[in-house]
């Protein structure tokens, strides 16, 4: 049943957040991402009388302790090992809806040298929907190791060449190199995407895909201008920022080499994605003969996407949509939103 509300918190008032309480089975307080979603059920159970509809409402609410639950406590490690540039490793989670899915499950890759968390709820909305995931997070993350050697070939790589071997090594460890995918990312993770897509034998194995908030379209000049402009769109909905925690912070301990490390890698990478990369031109239809979806948002300023709208939309293996308000962030605070998008555009005939 839904949390008792403390007379005393604001934000429960306002409808934002439901009360505080432990999960089952773990110590761990809900995160203020689902207590946010348990408060949307609650005042969707408050407002009808209806015994079966009141149901399925808690069904839902179930199904998100469930999924958080999932998220919080059966992340794993895969240890990625390279010819000449050594042993990478990266946090990777299997999250299982309720009920088993006959559809293929969805591959996540997520931003930029993020962990698992780096993408709000779009892993733990997908599970909601019904789908099975599989999420990896990069080398160079905080919760990864990854060598010197990676990062200097992460440098002179033109391509993306260093982690496109890494996911595509990953996502075979983890559930074998056959058997049919959906494939989705979400920024950086979208160009390592598109790559993998234009592996003709990799993309065999691939039903449907999904790009989100892709960068690549411009050579930015001042990217700290176009973060302070992605800042101020983000603030004015500073309710749905509060999404992105879908874990309760943790204090990371590291050394002083493994910062060193994982920051190489960091800089090379993000020095790479703020170049102009062309990743649209060229066939990126699914191994099914499926378009591949592409959603930016006309308010990203940290991709400036709308600017390459129209040579994107050149390419016929692909569906554009562009959502008028959406930014950078979009993916990880409306992703259900975003999830029904793709849904819609991937089912269009």
């Amino acid at each position: 049943m839904f949390d008792k509300p403390k007379t005393k918190d604001i934000l429960y008032g306002v409808g934002l957040i439901t009360h505080e309480s432990n999960l089952k089975k773990t110590d761990e307080k809900r995160p203020l991402a689902e207590r946010m979603d348990r408060a949307e059920f609650y005042k969707e159970f408050l407002k009808t009388d209806n015994k079966e509809k009141r149901k399925e409402i808690l069904s839902k609410a179930k199904e998100l302790d469930n999924v958080f639950n999932q998220f919080s406590q059966n992340q794993q490690e895969i240890k990625i090992n390279i010819d000449g540039l050594g042993e990478q490793m990266a946090r990777y989670i299997i999250l299982e809806p309720s009920k088993p899915s006959d559809q293929p499950p969805i591959i996540l890759l997520p931003g930029i040298s993020n962990d698992l968390e780096g993408i709000g709820e779009m892993p733990i909305k997908l599970v909601a929907s019904g789908r099975r995931v599989i999420e990896i997070a990069y080398p160079e993350s905080w919760h990864g190791k990854v060598t010197k050697e990676f990062g200097d070939a992460v440098k002179v790589s033109d391509k993306f060449e260093p982690h496109t071997m890494f996911f595509k090594k990953a996502i075979n460890q983890i559930i074998g190199e056959v058997g049919q995918i959906d494939l989705w990312g979400v920024s950086t993770g979208a160009l390592i995407a598109s790559n993998l897509l234009a592996d003709n034998e990799f993309k065999q194995r691939v039903d449907k895909a999904a790009l989100l908030v892709p960068p690549g379209e411009i050579n930015h000049k001042n990217f700290n201008i176009s973060m302070g402009k992605e800042f101020l769109s983000t603030s004015r909905k500073f309710w749905l920022t509060t999404k992105v925690s879908v874990s309760n912070p943790e204090k990371i301990n590291t050394s002083e080499k493994h910062r060193e490390l994982m920051l190489h890698t960091h800089y090379a990478l993000k020095e790479k994605i703020l170049k102009k990369y062309l990743w649209w031109n060229r066939n990126l239809e699914t191994g099914t003969g499926n378009k591949t979806v592409v959603i930016i948002g006309n308010k990203d300023h940290i991709t400036e996407a709308k600017k390459g709208k129209r040579e994107i939309e050149s390419n016929k293996t692909l569906n554009l949509y562009s959502i008028k308000l959406g930014n950078h962030s979009t993916p990880a605070v409306e992703a259900e939103m975003v999830i029904n998008l793709v849904n819609n555009l991937q089912n269009k005939k």
